[in-house]
């Protein structure tokens, strides 16, 4: 983690971050990819040190994803960061 360059900087990272509702879905989102990949693990890799190492890294990646969603999200957004809400693309027969 690189450090923190001022001291309102370094305070950011120790201060509570609210989710903003329309950052739920990526929270949501990071969780449900971070849960699909360790179900994948646990079925596919052998039982060991490495699969538990495997286990723990997918759960840090969760932790700071959504810590990087939480700490960078404006209470302004009307839409999270890369999930943008748009309707699906209508086709004949819909």
């Amino acid at each position: 983690m690189p450090k923190p360059d001022t001291l309102k900087e370094l305070l950011h990272r120790f201060t509570y971050h609210k989710p903003h509702p329309n950052s739920i879905p990526v929270f949501d989102g990071i969780r449900a990819y971070g849960k699909d990949f360790a179900v994948f693990v646990f079925e596919k890799v052998p039982d060991g040190c490495e699969r538990s190492l495997a286990f723990a890294k997918i759960e840090e990646a969760v932790m700071w994803a959504n810590a990087a969603v939480a700490r960078n999200q404006a209470e302004s957004e009307s839409t999270a960061p890369g999930f943008e809400t748009t309707e699906p693309e209508k086709t004949e027969g819909d």
